[in-house]
């Protein structure tokens, strides 16, 4: 009796000791691994498409002004010629004409303007800014140039050349108003960078997910098993102390 009571027992303790199955790896775990370099990683992919954006932006403005420049040359090109030949840049009779052509080949530009070295309008697609100075603006392009210059007020740039007489001198300059160049939408960049950075995402919670669960165990053993084993042991001492008390009757008896 004492054998099937031991046997009882350790059947009761043992269905209590039942292993837990293994623990999943949820997004929060793989978060509280990661979620430092994949907010870095996150904040260097925007800082990548910000610093795209801005070079786009420059580089569309440079292509422009390029634009601008050719046409400012073949102007200069036309006044010098005739400065070499000894005429006054105040007195060219064809300044004009070419400043108010060069605006009707391309209605892209504002305005068009021919000035002396001490900053006056000689000549102006704008007629009623003649003889009037040039703004502050352009003053500091000047100086800080010498040669080329640019001038950016607003949503304008002005692009200036200088125009030497026939021993090299400065005679004046020569300007052209345009509006700035605006750069390609970004929603393209924008779209590429999300595509990366869902993939790069995707990418990164395979990888620590795989990881973790490579460093979790096959399956965790119940916690209250030490207290099932325990209860076990007081069944069994009880059911002990039961069957001695029955001999015990059964003697005296």
């Amino acid at each position: 009796m004492d054998g099937d009571t031991e046997a009882a027992a350790q059947q009761r303790a043992a269905a209590h000791v039942v292993p837990w199955p293994r623990p999943a790896v949820t997004l929060g775990a793989c978060l509280e691994v990661a979620g430092w370099w994949w907010a870095l990683v996150t904040a260097g992919l925007l800082l990548l498409v910000a610093v795209l954006i801005a070079v786009q932006r420059l580089e569309a403005q440079s292509l422009g002004n390029a634009r601008l420049e050719i046409t400012l040359e073949e102007v200069r090109e036309r006044l010098e010629a005739d400065l070499s030949l000894g005429f006054e840049l105040g007195a060219s009779s064809r300044a004009q004409p070419l400043l108010e052509d060069m605006l009707a080949r391309d209605p892209r530009l504002l305005a068009a303007e021919v000035f002396d070295p001490a900053g006056v309008s000689l000549f102006n697609t704008d007629r009623g800014a003649i003889g009037e100075r040039i703004p502050d603006a352009w003053r500091g392009a000047l100086a800080a140039a010498g040669g080329r210059w640019s001038a950016e007020a607003f949503d304008e740039v002005t692009l200036g050349l200088p125009i030497r007489g026939a021993f090299g001198e400065i005679a004046g300059h020569v300007s052209v108003t345009a509006p700035l160049v605006q750069a390609p939408p970004p929603w393209m960049l924008f779209g590429l960078a999300a595509v990366v950075w869902l993939a790069l995402s995707g990418v990164a919670w395979l990888l620590v997910r795989r990881s973790l669960r490579a460093q979790l165990p096959a399956q965790q053993d119940d916690p209250l098993g030490p207290a099932a084993e325990r209860l076990a042991r007081a069944h069994r001492r009880m059911d002990a102390t039961l069957a001695a008390l029955a001999r015990d009757e059964g003697a005296a008896g």
